[in-house]
């Protein structure tokens, strides 16, 4: 009957394909049995092995804690050398009988669980530094044990469990709302009741009092989710631009999901309510060092964020969700044409340099207004004033006496500063239609007396200009 018993599971275990199988029983194989084994390894395509009587005493006289943990009663025996522990540190005679005696508690402390492995600290100093893969940690007066997995999967095979009892009123709700989520919270003093906690060994307990701290792990994805985000207006596809949720949190409710574009500069925050079947997505964006040109298809897609458009969402295998947009992404004005700008003018200029973190609000108008000219645009201004220094005046000035309005053409050569450096432009051209002289006749009289003064044109007939780069 057992040898059929160990056939039907060989036989399931054939079904997902095994490197390996193995038959661990408590006896050593008679010839008849080992016989009966040869031929069934003849049957699979995969090695079999025999780990008998021999092999188990081996291996339990090697893993002295597996024995003493399901075969003696050791669960209370690490409270006690912790006890043993602090006595320990009241007796200091010689360091090297200490550390002796240190020594042969912490192996007796490791030989009582199979699932964790313990380490001793004195709470001096590392009361609140915990290395990142301990699983739990339990002080007792001035002693710390901090517990570690044996393996892979022991916190699976011995789970920790912790129950709260806590008093919620009304204006409580908020604290608890994350944790529908599986996000992180912190509940006060105020609310605990009590807590229990079933740790192995004897070191859980009630305890009452305290602030409880709740936080996800282990919320990033094996395989990140990349979604299709598109901006809509009616059926048709404005701006559409990619987003990969790295993280999730999971929760009773539902599922918070993170993640960033390629750049970086954009974070996701995409909440989704299974129990109310919806889909909240917010956005954020992050600076950090990126090249301008990079980033034009984010802020273009941001650009396209406009009430009356709306959001959909779509996943991989087909999914979509879509949310209507009740205001812009930038409601101070977006900063698109900066950032096209500043990618025009690299490409142009061969000076590349990082997006700045930081930009006046002029010095951002001069980048673009400088890319419109470079790409032979015309600049439409409005002016107040011009001041002329004069050296002489000449026959060609005369016109400017009666003190009618005359058009002007103006000549400069401009540059660009960026980021400490200056970039040369070209020459540009402002054309002002009507302009019309002030008090010409000091300007002629400093003139005669050798002086150099400054001719004054205001608005004639219109305060518009123009300027473009001149070929």
């Amino acid at each position: 009957g057992r040898r059929k018993q160990v056939k039907r599971s060989l036989d399931r275990a054939a079904d997902l394909g095994p490197t390996r199988w193995t038959l661990v029983v408590p006896i050593d194989p008679n010839p008849n049995e080992l016989e009966w084994f040869r031929q069934l390894r003849g049957k699979y395509n995969f090695p079999l092995t025999w780990c008998g009587k021999t092999w188990l005493d081996e291996k339990m006289a090697a893993h002295p804690d597996i024995r003493r943990y399901f075969l003696e009663d050791a669960n209370a025996e690490v409270v006690q050398l912790l006890l043993e522990l602090n006595k320990e540190q009241a007796i200091v005679t010689d360091v090297n009988d200490v550390l002796d005696r240190l020594r042969v508690l912490h192996e007796r402390l490791n030989e009582i669980d199979p699932y964790y492995k313990y380490q001793l600290a004195t709470v001096t100093g590392t009361a609140n530094n915990w290395p990142s893969d301990v699983v739990f940690s339990v002080r007792k007066g001035d002693v710390r044990v901090d517990a570690y997995a044996k393996y892979r999967g022991a916190v699976k095979d011995r789970p920790i469990s912790i129950r709260a009892m806590v008093t919620v009123g009304p204006e409580d709700l908020a604290i608890l709302e994350p944790l529908d989520y599986g996000l992180e919270t912190t509940i006060p003093y105020r609310m605990i009741n009590r807590v229990t906690v079933d740790l192995p060994s004897g070191l859980g307990g009630d305890f009452s009092g305290g602030e409880f701290n709740i936080f996800p792990v282990d919320t990033e994805l094996d395989n990140p989710i990349i979604l299709s985000l598109r901006v809509m207006a009616e059926d048709a596809v404005v701006a559409s631009y990619p987003v990969q949720l790295k993280e999730r949190a999971s929760g009773p409710r539902g599922s918070v999901f993170t993640g960033t574009d390629s750049t970086g500069w954009l974070i996701m925050r995409l909440t989704v309510d299974v129990v109310n079947e919806g889909v909240e997505a917010e956005f954020q964006v992050n600076p950090r060092s990126a090249m301008p040109n990079d980033l034009v298809p984010l802020f273009q897609w941001l650009d396209a964020f406009q009430p009356g458009r709306r959001l959909n969402i779509r996943w991989p295998e087909g999914l979509e969700a879509n949310s209507e947009i009740g205001r812009p992404f930038w409601p101070d004005g977006s900063p698109v044409r900066l950032v096209e700008a500043l990618a025009y003018l690299q490409e142009h200029t061969g000076v590349y340099l990082e997006m700045p973190l930081s930009l006046g609000e002029e010095d951002a108008q001069e980048i673009v207004a400088i890319a419109a000219l470079m790409r032979g645009e015309t600049i439409d201004l409005r002016w107040k004033a011009f001041s002329l220094s004069m050296n002489q005046w000449g026959s060609g000035l005369q016109e400017l006496e009666n003190g009618r309005a005359q058009a002007f053409l103006f000549y400069e050569d401009i540059s660009l500063s960026l980021q400490g450096g200056k970039v040369p432009i070209g020459r540009v051209q402002t054309h002002v239609p009507s302009a019309r002289p002030v008090d010409c006749e000091s300007v002629k009289k400093d003139l005669a007396s050798g002086l150099v003064p400054t001719l004054r044109l205001v608005p004639g007939d219109s305060d518009k200009a123009q300027r473009v780069l001149v070929p």
